[in-house]
């Protein structure tokens, strides 16, 4: 499979390498450059021409209507500075009335020349807002010449309905047949193209130049009234602005997708060898090598493709690899900490055995003592026993003496003096005489009942002695036991870590070679243990 895709990976390289040499001799061409040979096209391709393109984007970006922003609301400011200005030249021309005719007016005053000279110096002095003749009469009649103004106002936001525009527009900001109005609140509000695209398209006859809708609003008045019309005409602004930028946006947006192509067909010569290459064959030149590269960069990618399943597929025998080093590596761990494991366990059980040994020891210790105790007390008592019944003998032998004695004196005067004059030499001496066998029996029983009390005890302490003695054998039993079976228990775990070792492999041999003798050796210290027991 490798040698496969080291195969298929040198092929396409070769192919590439054609590719790339073709297309380094196409690159290398240059407007005024003459052509080292005839170019021809091995595969079909569109060249675009881009004077010609240019052109097209040039004409059809002039048919896509113009922005711009609509303020309606204008005419509340141009109302506004209508009635100041209108309220304004009430006032002046009151107080150049007053000033000039100091009578009351009447409509002799307003019939003299007098009064059409004030007229004339007041329009001259105030061209802002000039007056008609009638307003003056009226104003001069003390009329407010509501009717004027309102009539005015009127004619002027009649006018300022229609969408009006600067009379000068910015450079390039062609207007067609369609205007694109955009209502905003004010001339500066921001605006994006999505937005302005979402305006209503109206007529270019619809929208008016500024000068224009002055003269159409001039025209509704006499020719008497035109220096009035005249002033009030300036009262009307445009209420519509051209906003190059976004009329800009929408143009390059309409036109983004436009171009002029030339199409050439597999085998069409490009250039003749000698020709001169100028703009148009280069363009040529560069579409048939752009047209080259994605099939070289496709035998590329293919290239790189199988080189990157190969390298995927390397990648991938690596991991397994690591994967189980890494998976021998944790068993190897978790066997090192099982074994650790069971190690401390065997150590602590070890700890356990011993301190429960040395108790036992202990124990066994106290109690050897307890029936020594008791030994030596039987043997002291022995001994008293002895010493009593030798004691007691003793007694008796003197006491048999001394009866022996008094019996011989009794007879002995018996025959040398009278037995009166025997009781009046010594009286007392009848008395022992008498009592003697009495006394012997007395202190015989005295030292039979102490012979018996002290052997009652002394049965009673080697009673004593022996059951301590056969608890003391039979605890030392009961401890004999366990011991036992923890040996038989450490037999079977060595017999088991045996099998285990001749299943494991090579790397755990030794593992479990050394739990086997930490096993052996914690056998013959329980061994060493009972014997010492």
């Amino acid at each position: 499979m490798v040698t496969a895709l080291k195969h298929s990976a040198c092929i396409g390289i070769a192919v590439l390498v054609c590719l790339s040499a073709r297309a380094d001799g196409l690159s290398a061409y240059k407007a005024g450059d003459t052509a080292r040979e005839d170019i021809s096209a091995s595969v079909p391709f569109d060249v675009v021409d881009a004077q010609a393109t240019a052109a097209l984007k040039a004409t059809k970006a002039m048919y896509v209507p113009v922005i711009f922003r609509a303020h309606w609301h204008a005419t509340n400011v141009i109302a506004r500075d209508f009635l100041i200005a209108f309220d304004k030249a009430h006032v002046d021309f009151t107080n150049e009335l007053a000033l000039t005719f100091h009578t009351n007016i009447d409509d002799a005053v307003i019939a003299s020349p007098d009064f059409g000279y004030l007229v004339t110096e007041f329009n001259v002095l105030n061209k802002k807002f000039p007056v008609t003749t009638e307003l003056a009469a009226g104003w001069a009649r003390g009329s407010s010449g509501d009717d004027f103004r309102d009539r005015w106002l009127s004619q002027i936001l009649q006018t300022m309905a229609h969408p009006i525009r600067p009379d000068e527009l910015p450079a390039n900001f062609v207007i067609r047949k369609t205007i694109r109005l955009v209502p905003v609140k004010s001339f500066d509000q921001p605006l994006t193209l999505e937005v302005a695209r979402h305006g209503h398209g109206v007529g270019a006859t619809n929208v008016l130049a500024i000068s224009s809708a002055r003269a159409l609003f001039r025209e509704g008045f006499s020719q008497d009234e035109q220096p009035v019309a005249l002033a009030l005409s300036q009262f009307i602004k445009p209420n519509c602005a051209a906003d190059m930028d976004l009329t800009q946006q929408a143009r390059d947006f309409a036109i983004k997708d436009l171009v002029v192509a030339d199409h050439v067909e597999a085998g069409q010569i490009i250039i003749h060898k000698g020709e001169v290459i100028d703009a148009q064959t280069q363009a040529a030149l560069a579409a048939y090598n752009e047209k080259l590269i994605p099939g070289a960069l496709n035998l590329q990618i293919a290239a790189e493709h199988q080189n990157a399943l190969q390298q995927q597929q390397l990648a991938s025998q690596a991991q397994e690899r690591a994967l189980q080093e890494q998976e021998e590596a944790q068993n190897q761990r978790a066997a090192a900490q099982l074994a650790e494991l069971k190690q401390q366990q065997a150590l602590l059980d070890r700890k356990i055995a011993e301190n429960q040994a040395l108790q036992e020891r202990e124990q066994a210790a106290a109690m050897r003592q307890q029936a020594w105790a008791a030994q030596a007390e039987t043997m002291k008592t022995r001994e008293r026993d002895e010493w009593l019944v030798t004691g007691i003998a003793t007694v008796s032998a003197l006491a048999l003496v001394v009866v022996w004695y008094v019996v011989r004196r009794k007879r002995a005067a018996s025959i040398s003096a009278p037995a009166k004059l025997q009781r009046l030499e010594n009286p007392a001496q009848t008395v022992p005489t008498e009592l003697a066998p009495f006394l012997a029996q007395t202190l015989k029983e005295a030292v039979v009942q102490g012979l018996a009390a002290q052997r009652a005890e002394l049965l009673y302490t080697q009673r004593q002695a022996a059951a301590e003695i056969a608890e003391l054998v039979q605890r030392l039993d009961q401890l004999q036991a366990p011991m036992q079976e923890r040996l038989r228990a450490y037999q079977d775990r060595i017999q088991e870590l045996q099998k285990d070792l001749a299943e494991r492999t090579e790397e755990n041999r030794e593992l479990l070679k050394m739990k086997i003798e930490m096993m052996r050796q914690q056998i013959e210290t329980e061994r060493r243990r009972v014997d010492f027991n």
